[in-house]
């Protein structure tokens, strides 16, 4: 999580306080999965180096955003010294998981005082496996413009949910009559792609770590593995672009590949 358009509701106050955060997928919390890290960082400066939490200690630390609370008025708080609008809150290590499996996200806002803190906030997916800088968005929250206690952002595989509960809960997903609601913005379509776009990390308000595989389509190339001529014949060409990269790929004999473009779309050479 974090501002990508460097907004806030509170003037001069760019910290990040919240209750808890759910990622609902066959209507479990993905969230309550053991093993998970997460992190304050400078998302301008490090990634990697955690910024600490409010007070110092474990108080307000990361890994209260997905501690099964949401009683509080907040429980996760970044440091207010180092408030500047590059804090981010990052989660990792997650099951990997694709994509369009996901039902919703769910963001209880800190309540009372300063709950305005949430606007400028969005929560973006990526592919730290092929992305590790984190740069390449692969689906994206609008940013929050609206100071409320909750917050829905479906995607999808919602419409496979039913059981809503009235009100906050930490065993269903909230109604859509008792938070705002929208339809979140996913980065091509992974419904086209072989075993689609899978996530294994968040980052808050980004959500980070997504893996973009192809699985079983191809036997798994060694050392022994003839690979020596350095152009091939390339049927069934496709691409997609994803931030004006153009992302080329198609078949050779009966097996789906990567390839690199040399001159042209119609030049594909290189196995990946």
């Amino acid at each position: 999580m974090r501002r990508p358009t460097d907004i806030t509701g509170e003037a001069g106050d760019l910290y990040i306080a919240l209750r808890e955060l759910q990622v609902w997928i066959g209507g479990s919390n993905l969230l309550q999965s053991s093993g998970l890290e997460s992190l304050f960082v400078n998302w301008a400066v490090d990634k990697e180096a955690y910024l600490g939490s409010l007070g110092g200690g474990s108080i307000y630390n990361t890994s209260k955003l997905y501690d099964n609370v949401i009683s509080n008025e907040y429980d996760t708080h970044s440091k207010e010294d180092n408030s500047t609008s590059d804090i981010a809150l990052i989660i990792k290590s997650l099951p990997l998981t694709l994509i369009e499996t996901i039902q919703t996200l769910v963001l209880y806002n800190r309540t009372w005082d300063f709950n305005s803190t949430t606007i400028g906030h969005a929560i973006e997916l990526y592919n730290s496996t092929q992305d590790p800088t984190l740069t390449e968005i692969l689906a994206t929250t609008s940013v929050i413009t609206t100071a409320v206690n909750v917050y829905r952002f479906d995607f999808p595989d919602i419409a496979t949910y039913t059981g809503f509960a009235t009100g906050e809960s930490l065993t269903n997903i909230i109604r859509e009559e008792d938070a705002a609601s929208e339809v979140v913005s996913v980065v091509g379509s992974p419904t086209e792609m072989e075993s689609g776009l899978s996530v294994d990390k968040i980052t808050l308000p980004t959500i980070g770590d997504v893996e973009t595989t192809f699985q079983g389509k191809q036997d798994t190339i060694t050392s022994a593995t003839d690979l020596s001529p350095n152009s091939i014949n390339v049927s069934d060409k496709y691409s997609y672009t994803l931030n004006s990269v153009v992302k080329p790929f198609g078949l050779y004999g009966e097996t789906l590949h990567y390839y690199q473009v040399e001159d042209d779309l119609e030049t594909l050479i290189h196995l990946i």
